[in-house]
């Protein structure tokens, strides 16, 4: 049977699709890792902010008390909160400090270049709230920081800057006067982002790799197993598929064995009785050659029902006697080489072995050799060459059958040893199939080497080991 080419790319596709699950699961992974990384780089940036953003709070309700001390009153004058905001403006890396009205409208801002800037409705909430807002601006641009020439070729620079916007109060939980926005050097914290940044890279990095390092094992492990008991399940398979077949091809094949058995008793006692009459025929007509072919002819039949029925007959009865090898080649050189002479074919037998067989083993060989010799014969041309070679290979005898015929086309060769399946006009096609089922009783294997232009091959090896008691035979059919 051919293969199916359309089942190739499937074959590709299953051979892949392990590294393709492999992928899949350690992409999933990969952006697992990279969104926990992420959320904790968001939530650690927002401490480090919010840090200076409680510090400066608190520095602003220390000033704001401090002030209030000044004045002896509390302080709710916008000029007192002036200089509130003044006071804490000195703090160590401020760059400018604007004050903003509870409504977000700007009121001062330091240094006096400082520009008056926005409060975003969002932070101006959460202040209200006592709340201060930090954030950091990578690349605030000074322009937009302070009022700068136009021709300032620092002009359009960006730095980075943390933006702090703090409530003004006396304290936690006390009214809210107005809101102060801080901007401070955001070199610091910059780094301190890129440590960040780089340490979470690593360590994420190193968790993907540990942990796809354990996913890759335990997938191969696990996929390793999976293919192990896929491939031990497809050798059930084929072994079942193989099994039934030759379960179907036996039962075919003993069933033809038993007509076989039934037809040769039923032609026994009339095949004497034709060739007795076709003998008689002869005398000195002119038609004496051809009642003469006719005689061997019935006269082959015989011997052939004759063996055939022998041959039945030990197996019934259990008879069990040896035979060496060269006495088992003599008799069946004296058995084929008549056929080869009537058509013109030279046969030959070599032996390059030295063995015992018993006679259920000869009896069977007998019937698969001959069977194979006589296609043989068949296929070759006159002055042909058919080769029966014995010879023994390791623990096994081989018997090599070669003519040097046309060859067997490819129809016949795709199911040479099913029943019904001849390339002989008038074949029944059911020869190489009972041959093949012989020698699975025999525990031998028969096969077709090479069959081209050139001749055929055909090989039977038969095991020496193996001790051969059964009969392969249907007796019902010799009982009957």
């Amino acid at each position: 049977m051919q293969p199916n080419s359309k089942s190739r790319p499937n074959t590709r596709f299953q051979r892949w699709l392990p590294w393709l699950v492999l992928v899949v699961i350690l992409g999933v992974f990969a952006v697992a890792i990279g969104q926990v990384a992420l959320r904790m780089r968001d939530d650690i940036r927002r401490q480090i902010v919010g840090r200076d953003g409680a510090v400066l709070h608190a520095m602003v309700m220390m000033q704001f008390g401090e002030v209030s001390t000044d004045v002896g009153e509390e302080v709710r004058e916008p000029f007192d909160l002036v200089r509130v905001l003044l006071k804490a403006s000195q703090l160590q890396g401020v760059l400018a400090a604007r004050l903003y009205e509870t409504t977000g409208v700007f009121y001062a801002s330091f240094p006096l270049d400082a520009t008056a800037g926005e409060l975003s409705y969002a932070d101006l909430v959460q202040v209200l709230r006592s709340k201060p807002v930090t954030r950091l601006i990578e690349q605030a641009r000074r322009d937009d920081l302070f009022i700068v020439m136009p021709d300032d070729p620092l002009a359009g620079v960006g730095i980075p800057v943390l933006e702090v916007n703090v409530p003004l109060q006396s304290g936690a939980g006390s009214e809210v006067m107005g809101v102060a926005q801080f901007i401070l050097e955001g070199d610091t914290i910059a780094r301190e982002f890129a440590v960040l940044d780089r340490n979470l890279a690593a360590r994420a990095g190193a968790i993907f790799a540990a942990g796809s390092l354990l996913i890759g094992l335990s997938f191969g492990w696990a996929f390793r197993r999976l293919q192990r008991s896929n491939d031990q399940l497809a050798v059930r398979t084929r072994d079942l598929l193989r099994a039934n077949e030759e379960l179907a091809l036996a039962a075919r094949t003993s069933a033809i064995g038993s007509v076989a058995a039934h037809l040769i008793h039923g032609l026994k006692n009339p095949l004497s009785g034709l060739h007795q009459f076709v003998k008689g025929q002869g005398g000195e007509t002119d038609d004496a050659t051809v009642w003469a072919e006719a005689a061997a002819s019935t006269h082959r039949m015989q011997q052939m029902v004759s063996e055939v029925v022998r041959v039945l007959r030990e197996e019934q009865t259990g008879a069990m006697y040896e035979l060496s090898l060269p006495e088992f080649v003599e008799l069946f050189r004296r058995r084929i080489a008549p056929l080869a002479r009537e058509a013109a074919v030279d046969f030959q037998i070599s032996r390059n072995a030295d063995a015992h067989l018993n006679n259920l083993q000869a009896n069977l060989l007998v019937l698969i050799l001959g069977n194979l010799l006589q296609n043989a014969i068949q296929a070759s041309s006159p002055k042909g060459l058919v080769t029966l070679g014995i010879a023994e290979r390791g623990g096994c005898l081989e018997f090599r059958v070669i003519d040097q015929g046309a060859g067997l086309p490819d129809i016949v060769k795709q199911n040479l040893f099913s029943p019904c399946s001849s390339s002989k006009d008038g074949g029944t096609g059911i020869g190489l199939a009972i041959s093949r089922q012989l020698a699975g009783h025999l525990g031998a294997e028969l096969t077709l080497e090479s069959s081209s232009e050139r001749g055929s091959v055909f090989v039977l090896l038969l095991s020496l080991r193996r001790s051969f008691t059964g009969s392969p035979l249907d007796k019902r059919g010799l009982k009957s």
